[in-house]
């Protein structure tokens, strides 16, 4: 076994932990002393065996959290994700297709979820994805339904 299976079989061979919006977004804003503990202690006792995983719908909660409630702005909100994404221990859903909205993200000012369903739909095989949403249409690429 190469170097490269044996790292390919390991990380197929991670458990893997479903994680909600809420013990993220407890770690990443310190809001409430107990939760942020708990969730500190848990996100960094994952490892190559057991991992995190982060589902598109609670990333786009998060971020919908971070901008509304604790009015981050899009430059910090893109910082978050940079380094969410560098974090080995973590998996995300569609990793690839939230790598390349969030490239997009970090040099437009279109809507990370209207990227993100862009390139998912695009993805499953989707000729074009429509919508009303004029923002959608000039800054993610959809087709506005007429």
């Amino acid at each position: 076994m190469t170097a490269l299976q044996w790292v390919r079989f390991m990380e197929s061979s991670a458990q893997l932990i479903g994680i909600d919006t809420n013990v993220l977004a407890r770690y990443l804003v310190q809001d409430d002393q107990q939760q942020a503990a708990q969730a500190s202690a848990f996100l960094e006792s994952l490892n190559a065996h057991k991992k995190g995983y982060i589902s598109v719908i609670v990333l786009i909660e998060l971020i919908w959290l971070l901008r509304r409630v604790y009015n981050q702005s899009r430059s910090q909100v893109a910082m978050i994700l940079d380094e969410l994404l560098a974090i080995d221990t973590l998996v995300f859903e569609h990793q690839a297709l939230v790598l390349q909205a969030l490239a997009i993200y970090h040099t437009m000012s279109s809507d990370f979820s209207d990227l993100l369903i862009h390139k998912i739909n695009q993805q499953q095989g989707c000729v074009y994805t429509v919508t009303f949403d004029k923002g959608a249409v000039n800054k993610a690429g959809m087709t506005k339904l007429q």
